[in-house]
């Protein structure tokens, strides 16, 4: 069907504020990637971050949340209210609240009760029976699943904060090395995410890493290249192995495969001009790490140069590995199918 379907395009949330008005809510559903952090960035970049109010909808939060919503339509500012799936006594009122939104928004300029055009309502919630119909048709509806691929994981890492932002990317006194070992960790991250399609292959119990492993790991390996005149790898290797990846690992032997590929990531070898990961010559050539003088834009085209399809021994497994994989995500999906 063509390359494009092999990569999908990076979340852009501005496309669908455009798609919006004060009457039509933005619906994040999940699962997903959580829309908090990226929403925040996004209402700083709108200089709406000072006014911008979060509530997470439980048990007796329904009447705060409806005085937090009317004061915002009146002052411009936004509201977002987060889990609406937990709270299934109010999602009436939501969807009255909602009415009335859009009913004020058709008489607008006729009466003197008008909803302010900065408004805007965002909702996440889990697909769910008791979710308003009519919400969801007058919604502008986004989810934001997590990439597939190597390929596509790390260029969604580099798209996404610090790598994108150059004071970070460019700013390292050690720049040469802060920037050969980033390209590793984004490749780390996301070999931990592809190997939990190998079952019990890749992992004795699936564990959920996130995105704010990669970015905290990548802050702080920011931090240390730039404090000391040598990279402390073994300090760098407790931090994100054992503390913000290990921290959320309780199988001892998943424990020691995740140390063994770090090591792979984190280490002298990392800073020759000439690495490549995967110790298979042939499928090594695919990943070569850039230069350390290497630019932004550099990046993104070794990582646009890689295999579409990766090779079980990106992962550290046979090359027969793929055939149990990809009979179960054929099983998986008939099933979804039928």
């Amino acid at each position: 069907m063509g390359q494009e379907f092999l990569t999908p395009p990076v979340f852009d949330i501005e496309k669908s504020f455009l798609d919006s008005t004060p009457a039509s809510p933005l619906i994040f559903i999940l699962p997903g990637t959580d829309p908090h952090k990226q929403l925040m960035q996004f209402a700083e970049f709108k200089k709406k971050s000072q006014t911008f109010n979060s509530i997470s909808l439980g048990q007796n939060q329904g009447p705060i949340a409806e005085k937090i919503i009317q004061e915002a339509r009146k002052v411009g500012s936004w509201v977002l209210l987060q889990n609406c799936h937990l709270y299934p006594s109010w999602m009436p009122r939501l969807e009255q609240i909602c009415e009335q939104l859009e009913m004020r928004q058709q008489t607008r300029g006729s009466n003197a009760d008008n909803t302010h055009s900065g408004f805007r309502l965002w909702l996440t919630s889990y697909p769910s029976e008791v979710f308003p119909a009519t919400v969801l048709q007058s919604g502008i509806k986004m989810t934001n699943e997590p990439p597939l691929g190597l390929k596509s994981n790390m260029l969604g890492s580099y798209k996404t904060e610090p790598l994108n932002d150059p004071s970070i990317f460019n700013g390292n006194k050690h720049s040469a090395n802060f920037k050969k070992i980033a390209f590793g960790l984004t490749m780390f991250h996301a070999i931990l995410l592809q190997r939990c399609n190998y079952g019990p292959l890749g992992w004795n119990k699936n564990h959920e890493y996130t995105v704010s492993d990669l970015q905290i790991s990548m802050k702080q390996l920011y931090y240390f290249i730039d404090s000391y005149d040598t990279v402390p790898f073994n300090a760098l290797k407790y931090l994100i192995g054992q503390c913000n990846y290990g921290g959320r690992v309780t199988e001892s032997a998943d424990q020691r495969v995740l140390m063994a590929l770090l090591e792979d990531f984190l280490s002298e070898k990392v800073l020759k001009p000439d690495y490549a990961y995967c110790e298979d010559e042939l499928v090594g050539l695919s990943y070569k790490f850039p230069l350390g003088d290497d630019g932004y834009h550099v990046h993104l085209e070794k990582i646009m140069g890689m295999p579409n399809e990766e090779m079980p021994q990106i992962f550290g497994f046979h090359p027969n590995a793929d055939i149990s994989k990809n009979i179960s995500q054929a099983k998986n999906l008939t099933e979804m199918l039928l």
